[in-house]
């Protein structure tokens, strides 16, 4: 008995199949059986199976009746609780298997979760789709589309096995549709919002071949649907008028619950844990991955054990390599989630007003009450922050009635902003927060405010700072205020025209910051020695991607994340970032002394050679101020 049994098609599938393999025998949950089922591949795709010794690999050979048939027979072997679909030419991330079986042990009443996938040719991504949360609606939505991505499928085998719901033989092309029309009826489906696979475009795949000919069998499946939806009605000819009239009529009756079929639906994010769930939300794009992932490791570190934490990234374009580094602070901590949700398409309709350093997907932060619609509340934390202190205390403050608990801004409390931006706002600006690091009342944000009216002031023209103008705006009177600690400013401000409170207050955060928020348009990977750039540095040095973030400022223009040669590692001090290995002696005993890395003091050492007198400064140099430095980290 295993957890999951994955069931893999294949014929001829000789080009891509060990890629395809390997990616399933390389996830990180390994409770699994990997069923092969053989279709009498003339090419050398059972040499390639053999060849793996993994025990956990079954080949069987196929009926030669098409994919249906193959996967029925896999069916019939299957032991898992779980069973996952994959096929040959596909590449699945290493998590995919980890969160999907999370995912349905602590939420029975789903039958299946799908995910999103990204197509991709020979010559790069090409678009990302997949599966949306379906609730009551996606029965009705199969009728547009197919409502999951087939090889992104998870599902319960005794739930499926219950009621009889096996692939139909008799379609040769979009047997996965005809499945879920019919799984629809008994249970419901989820789509985890995560690209957990990668969906090859090639000229022999599948989906290329069967273009054509799967139209008419997509049609058969809409009419069974009709049919089994309304009795009575004709479905002989022309059926899309009727499929038109139908949504028509249901719009009418839920437009209240926001129901479209022609609009993008807004992803619906559950719970990662049934208890003691702490959710922690943030915003990042690809630029900002790494420090994304330094952002939640200092969470991770101030972390309780007796809490469960399940963060959630909303981003837009998230690359599958920067994923896995951000996923990589979870392993091993069964109290963590860390999860993706794209929001590729829900801000196309607003135009905003951006700043260099803030882009308009912060504003998806607006939409949090409606992806986040099982939640009570949710702690926000933006991307440029480390904490010192654990999170789960701020999210068990009592928010009461309030919509947001928020810290004063003591930038504009110090004269930061316009007159003219407070009027607009109508509000003081000692009363102004920065809501960098907040604790949303979604519940009643659900009932006050839409996302719609909230996304609309933040495209207001006339506002400066975009989604935090539209909280500011909208819960004035309505905050709850916690203390500065909790989203210390580390960027220099006047805070001498604050009032004497507040200045007083932001004084001790200073001195004491569980939350150190890098607010402006200058960060402490850009600018070391910027104020509190230390508590950035200190979490940056305990992870292994380090010498990706020296990379980025050697190659601002960078946009891969990868260990850097050797040869081109640089200090993290301005000053002496540039031709550290070749410049003069004096620099390399400096850089030896600051820089805490193996690699680089080797270098050094290296270059020294000859030079007795000066190798014995840098050492005896650096054993002094790496013992200041490790004194001041820990004060």
């Amino acid at each position: 008995m295993c957890k999951v049994s994955v069931l893999m098609p294949t014929y001829n599938a000789e080009k891509y199949l060990k890629e395809a393999v390997n990616s399933i025998l390389n996830q990180t949950f390994s409770d699994f059986e990997l069923i092969v089922i053989d279709d009498a591949s003339k090419d050398k795709t059972r040499s390639i199976l053999n060849s793996y010794q993994d025990p956990r690999i079954k080949i069987l050979d196929g009926p030669c009746r098409g994919i249906a048939a193959a996967l029925n027979l896999g069916l019939d072997h299957a032991k898992g609780e779980y069973i996952a679909r994959m096929d040959a030419d596909d590449i699945s991330m290493p998590q995919r298997f980890a969160k999907q079986v999370r995912f349905l042990d602590i939420h029975p009443e789903i039958g299946l979760c799908g995910t999103l996938a990204m197509m991709f040719t020979k010559d790069g991504d090409y678009q990302l789709f997949g599966t949306k949360h379906l609730e009551h609606m996606g029965l009705l939505d199969q009728l547009y589309d197919t409502v999951v991505c087939h090889p992104t499928v998870m599902f319960r085998r005794e739930l499926f096995a219950r009621y009889g719901l096996r692939y139909n033989e008799a379609y040769k092309t979009a047997e996965d549709q005809e499945l879920w029309a019919r799984a629809l009826r008994y249970t419901k489906f989820y789509g985890i919002q995560e690209m957990l696979l990668r969906y090859r475009l090639h000229p022999e795949s599948a989906s290329q071949a069967n273009a054509t000919p799967g139209q008419a069998a997509v049609q058969s499946i809409r009419r069974d649907i009709l049919s089994w939806l309304l009795p009575s009605g004709d479905y002989t000819e022309d059926i899309q008028p009727k499929i038109d009239a139908l949504f028509q009529i249901l719009e009418s009756r839920t437009s209240d619950k926001g129901f479209t079929a022609n609009k993008t639906m807004i992803p619906k994010v559950l719970p990662a844990f049934p208890h003691n769930n702490i959710p922690i939300v943030t915003c990042s794009s690809e630029q900002y991955g790494l420090y994304c992932a330094v952002m939640i490791h200092s969470l991770l570190i101030n972390s309780s054990d007796e809490e469960n934490y399940d963060i959630v990234v909303l981003t837009q374009n998230m690359s599958g390599e920067t994923k896995e580094l951000i996923e990589k602070e979870a392993i091993g901590r069964k109290n963590v989630s860390i999860r993706f949700c794209y929001v590729n398409d829900l801000l196309d309709q607003y135009t905003f007003h951006e700043k260099e350093h803030i882009p308009s997907v912060t504003c998806s932060r607006l939409l949090i009450p409606e992806i986040f619609e099982t939640y009570e509340k949710v702690v926000w934390i933006d991307v440029d922050t480390v904490s010192n202190h654990d999170i789960a205390e701020l999210y068990y403050m009592d928010l009461g009635d309030h919509l947001i608990a928020a810290a004063h801004d003591i930038g504009m409390a110090g004269g930061d902003g316009s007159e003219e931006m407070f009027k607009l706002l109508r509000m003081h600006r000692n009363d102004y927060v920065n809501t960098g690091v907040l604790v949303m009342n979604c519940k009643q944000f659900r009932a006050q405010l839409t996302s719609a009216e909230l996304l609309n002031t933040a495209a207001r023209s006339d506002f400066d700072n975009m989604d935090q103008d539209a909280l500011n705006f909208h819960c004035k009177g309505k905050i709850q205020y916690f203390d500065m600690k909790w989203n210390t400013n580390a960027t220099n401000v006047n805070s001498g025209q604050a009032n004497a409170i507040l200045a007083e207050e932001y004084r001790h955060a200073v001195a004491n910051p569980y939350v150190v928020h890098y607010i402006g348009p200058v960060k402490p990977w850009q600018s070391p020695n910027m104020p509190m750039a230390r508590y950035f540095w200190k979490y940056a040095a305990e992870t292994e991607y380090y010498d990706a973030i020296i990379q980025k400022i050697k190659n601002p223009e960078s946009t891969q994340i990868q260990k850097m040669p050797d040869a081109t590692l640089v200090t993290t001090f301005d000053s002496l970032s540039k031709n550290i290995l070749y410049g003069k002696r004096w620099k390399r005993v400096i850089v030896w002394t600051l820089y805490d890395h193996e690699t680089l003091k080797q270098k050094v050492k290296e270059k020294l050679n000859g030079h007795p007198v000066m190798y014995t400064v840098a050492k005896s140099g650096y054993k002094i101020l790496r013992g200041i430095k490790n004194f001041f980290y820990r004060h």
